[in-house]
């Protein structure tokens, strides 16, 4: 009776691990490609520069076959001619094919569509404050019809919850033009 009950249980345990298999992520749209590039924003002495890159990578932070599409972008603001922060010089770095959990990097944007097939020509996404290194900001941009303009705003400031009161670099709402 013994090598009966254990015999069920054993193939009630084969048959729950076979049940829970891994389903890979596959988050790919090429429509982000037309938005690689120089993109800029000037206000009296105040530039913007934002350089976005397409980037489709391999990742292992949930599992062995996760793919992704994302925008990564760097970018300098410059008050006059004094860089306030900049990462921009690292915009031709070369990006990993694959990224782990170890992988530490030096884009300081990730953007992505919420839908691929959607229309209006909205990203969202988040853009570390060079300045303070502990905040980064929950973005959004909306492209004009012609694709030569992108509204970028920051809803708020993510992972400074201890001051969220803290000053933020760049200003709330800026029109980047392509170049």
């Amino acid at each position: 009776m013994k090598k009966v009950i254990l015999g069920i249980i054993l193939i009630t345990i084969h048959s729950n691990l076979k049940a829970q298999t891994y389903t890979p992520v596959i988050d790919t749209c090429s429509y982000l490609q037309q938005f690689t590039g120089e993109w800029k924003y000037v206000n009296g002495t105040d530039t913007i520069k934002v350089y976005l890159r397409y980037h489709r990578y391999h990742s292992t932070f949930f599992g062995p076959n996760d793919y992704f599409d994302r925008l990564w972008g760097w970018y300098e603001y410059k008050q006059g001619n004094t860089v306030v922060m900049s990462n921009y010089q690292n915009r031709f770095t070369t990006l990993p094919q694959v990224v782990t959990e170890s992988y530490t990097n030096s884009h300081s944007i990730i953007m992505s569509m919420p839908d691929c097939a959607d229309t209006t020509r909205k990203l969202i996404g988040q853009m570390d404050d060079l300045n303070h290194p502990t905040s980064t900001y929950r973005i959004v941009a909306e492209l004009n019809p012609t694709k030569t303009q992108m509204v970028f705003w920051h809803t708020f400031t993510m992972g400074n919850f201890h001051n969220p009161d803290i000053e933020k670099t760049l200003p709330q709402e800026f029109i980047l033009i392509k170049q």
